[in-house]
């Protein structure tokens, strides 16, 4: 995402992404960017994740991807180099990961995030990474609890499964260089 699609992104966020999840709105995607040793969980407002991902895109330090359907931003997914997400413990420089996908409530269901996707998987195998890995959940129960991508958008565009989190998350890969 560039500074330029900022507005897009702020405008799916604020206006249409959790309309029937309210408790996640103010997200903004920081949750994986946050170091979790050095970030306070009550510091993290609506307020201050909206800074913090305006702040990031303008960087360069918050990666994804956007789609549009005409003027109107209508899905995100956050994905980026794995070393980007304190998070999760560190990797090869040479591995992807894709976090979540936020699409507009009104354009669920419509392969939004099945072409967020494979513009991903392209895109990361034209900058060099050999791997791209995912956790998409074994258990959710809606849409909307699916915000990691749903297991089977996952295997059908060719990821292979690999371990069980025991959380309810299974890890899924696809090699990306021959």
């Amino acid at each position: 995402m560039s500074a330029e699609e900022l507005p897009g992104f702020l405008d799916l966020f604020e206006k249409r992404a959790f309309n029937r999840k309210p408790e996640w709105n103010g997200c903004y995607c920081q949750f994986y960017l946050d170091d979790p040793s050095s970030t306070d969980p009550d510091d993290l407002t609506p307020e201050r994740n909206r800074e913090a991902a305006c702040s990031r895109v303008r960087s360069g330090q918050m990666a994804g991807y956007l789609a549009y359907l005409g003027e109107a931003c209508v899905g995100w997914c956050a994905a980026g180099p794995a070393s980007s997400y304190p998070a999760f413990p560190k990797v090869s420089n040479q591995i992807a990961r894709v976090l979540c996908f936020v699409i507009d409530e009104n354009h669920r269901g419509q392969g939004i995030s099945t072409e967020l996707l494979n513009f991903a998987v392209n895109d990361f195998r034209a900058k060099g990474f050999e791997l791209i890995e995912a956790a998409p959940s074994t258990t959710a129960a809606d849409q909307a609890s699916n915000y990691h991508g749903p297991l089977n958008m996952y295997l059908k565009a060719g990821f292979e499964l690999g371990d069980d989190l025991g959380n309810g998350q299974v890890i899924v890969s696809k090699k990306l260089q021959n």
